[in-house]
């Protein structure tokens, strides 16, 4: 038997079947029953259709690996969906680097996205970092113009200083 809810789910939702000895499934329940002719008793299932929100995952990747997974509600945020179970991973790091976004584009030329970002779909984001400017070499100080030995100059006002005139 097929057995379907009658009415269209709501945007954002899905029928889901919830029977006691069936495994839930989304959409159409299919339930193979089987009949004991020598059983005068009917046979009987209530299967009962629950509405429940769809769910993507945003899968965060760096340096070419999976990072984290995070479930979102369709049609929601991570930030402000129901799932509060559920938040945007902590910023990767990377040697000589500063961690910038997290982008829908794994060269970093596509989307910013962050935990206010509505998601309507599975989606992949990738970490973009910035280089880290190199340290450049302290100033060197300026030199000091100290009396050549023997100026004559000066040597006529320390005799002075002196007493010797």
């Amino acid at each position: 038997y097929t057995v379907k809810p009658t009415a269209p789910a709501p945007k954002g939702y899905e029928w889901v079947a919830e029977s006691k000895d069936a495994t839930p499934v989304s959409k159409d329940a299919r339930f193979n029953i089987a009949l004991n002719t020598k059983d005068s008793g009917s046979t009987q299932k209530i299967i009962t259709f629950v509405l429940k929100k769809k769910m993507t995952h945003v899968v965060f990747v760096d340096e070419g690996k999976q990072y984290a997974k995070v479930q979102v509600q369709q049609g929601s945020s991570i930030a402000n969906d129901e799932l509060k179970d559920q938040s945007m991973p902590v910023d990767p790091s990377k040697n000589g680097f500063t961690f910038k976004e997290w982008n829908t584009k794994e060269d970093g030329t596509g989307t910013k996205f962050d935990g206010e970002t509505v998601v309507n779909s599975d989606m992949t984001v990738y970490a973009i970092y910035t280089k880290n400017p190199v340290p450049s070499a302290p100033p060197k100080k300026p030199a000091q113009n100290l009396p050549q030995t023997g100026d004559s100059k000066s040597f006529g006002i320390l005799l002075a200083a002196l007493g010797f005139s």
